[in-house]
């Protein structure tokens, strides 16, 4: 069996600074485009609370630089580091965005980087890849350790019943077959993530879901295919639904956690 990091080395080299390579790689263009909008925005409305120019954010699994990249064009005094399993992601992100982004190839349950050395920490659909709870929790405090006091955490990371909804329980997985499987991973419990952030990183302030986005997912596909302007419409749609009901959690595949340092 593949191990993990070789699995993300091939697909880093299969699609490059591709959407789906790090996000659900069977959902068409304007459906993904739609989820990182979303992702990143979570990150945005973190790191305008951080006071002060010299701004440095650290991107737990950041690929090729999707959320970096954005960082650094919203605030031009930002510094963005990151960190990734895959070595060719690595390459990638410092091709893009260096010298005011720098990746390195790393384990994120042992960074190595000194203590309060961050304004902001990013983690998003990275946790989800560690399936050992020791793991998840090493994580976790290793994100404390190098956040300044009062520093900003977001953390976005698969919801378990609304991946249920998603993939009807695993039956979608089983009928796309191994050749189209994505990567193992786990999905959490909202309590059990809301839980272990506030014990391992510090205050947590604020939980947020796409649930009308993950309700519409099929509807919003097969639109995707049959018109993409159509589709764009629908999503425009969705998103103000989605901004008045953030706090409908459970039926979201995503949830958003933002939080400060203790």
């Amino acid at each position: 069996m593949k191990s993990t990091r070789k699995l993300w080395e091939e697909r880093s080299k299969k699609f490059g600074l591709r959407k789906e390579g790090v996000l659900p790689k069977f959902l068409p263009p304007s459906v993904n485009a739609y989820l990182d909008n979303w992702m990143y925005d979570e990150v945005k409305k973190q790191t305008e609370k951080v006071v002060g120019k010299n701004i440095k954010v650290l991107d737990l699994g950041c690929g090729y630089g999707r959320i970096s990249k954005r960082i650094l064009s919203d605030f031009p005094h930002a510094i963005t580091t990151g960190v990734d399993i895959a070595k060719s992601y690595v390459k990638l992100y410092n091709k893009e965005l260096y010298p005011k982004g720098k990746a390195i190839t790393g384990d994120i349950k042992k960074l190595p980087f000194a203590d309060s050395s961050y304004d902001v920490v990013v983690v998003i659909t990275t946790l989800m890849y560690l399936v050992k709870k020791e793991d998840q929790q090493k994580a976790l405090q290793e994100i404390h350790r190098v956040l300044k006091p009062g520093g900003k955490f977001v953390v976005i990371e698969r919801n378990i019943y609304g991946h249920g909804l998603v993939t009807l329980g695993g039956i979608v997985e089983k009928l796309r077959g191994k050749r189209n499987k994505e990567i193992t991973a786990v999905s959490f419990n909202k309590n059990y993530l809301a839980g272990l952030l506030s014990k391992h990183v510090g205050e947590l302030e604020e939980m947020k879901g796409i649930p009308c986005w993950t309700l519409l997912l099929p509807f919003s596909i097969i639109i995707s295919f049959l018109n993409n302007y159509l589709a764009g419409r629908l999503l425009v749609l969705i998103r103000i639904f989605d901004r008045l009901f953030s706090w409908v959690l459970t039926p979201s595949w995503y949830i958003s956690y933002t939080g400060k340092s203790k």
